[in-house]
């Protein structure tokens, strides 16, 4: 299994993911501005046991994943250098929905997912605000996309934004902290940092998964904690 994470992590972060599996430490060059520069969430997508990359993801990773037998699906568009264009990659597929800003969604994701039933909201970073913990529950950091989940039917924690850190910017998001492989639950930071942090711990434990704190400190985006096999 390969375990994508932000370059910059911290080596007690990294340290705890190579117990779970092979850490890619990622990063690009020149292609979005520096304090998102190592998040994979931008440039992957993943659905299902495939995975969906932007074309100018460095060739470096796609090759890695290649040889890990990782399927990746190419997508159309490049990841460009603002926002709306650095998010077209940046979507959820859980629970039998896609989530995203559908305008922006790059076409090779949409061809993917068909008639699929889709999830409409107005928030781009769509994964970076959201983690899919199973059984029909999410956590999120953004009002708009807990309404259209809870219109949706489905059980959503809304976490505030302005206690993850990422470094240049007032705070992050909380999809960005986290990541699920089976029933664990990572977070990068401890949730005893943020005043919401017994309330987060309890969501996670009650719909069956184990919390994994890959470091301490402060919870700090990293571009999501991307697990691939």
């Amino acid at each position: 299994m390969l375990i994508l994470i932000d370059a910059r992590a911290d080596d007690a972060a990294k340290e705890t993911l190579r117990s779970f599996g092979k850490v890619v430490e990622f990063i690009t060059q020149d292609i979005v501005y520096p304090a998102i520069s190592g998040h994979p969430d931008l440039f992957f997508c993943q659905a299902g046991k495939e995975v969906i990359a932007a074309p100018n993801t460095p060739k470096f990773y796609l090759k890695t994943l290649e040889n890990e037998g990782i399927v990746c699906r190419p997508g159309y568009s490049n990841v460009g250098a603002e926002y709306p264009w650095t998010a077209g990659y940046n979507c959820v597929i859980s629970d039998n929905v896609l989530i995203h800003r559908g305008d922006i969604t790059d076409r090779a994701i949409l061809d993917f997912w068909g008639s699929g039933k889709i999830i409409d909201v107005q928030q781009g970073y769509t994964r970076c605000n959201l983690l899919p913990v199973g059984g029909g529950r999410f956590i999120t950091s953004d009002r708009g996309i807990e309404k259209s989940l809870n219109v949706a039917g489905f059980d959503v924690l809304y976490i505030s934004p302005e206690g993850v850190a990422l470094d240049g910017f007032p705070h992050g998001f909380i999809g960005g902290a986290m990541g699920r492989y089976g029933n664990r639950v990572f977070i990068a930071g401890s949730p005893e940092s943020i005043p919401e942090g017994e309330t987060l711990r309890r969501f996670i434990l009650d719909a069956g998964n184990e919390l994994c704190e890959i470091n301490g400190g402060a919870i700090r985006d990293l571009g999501g904690i991307l697990f691939l096999e």
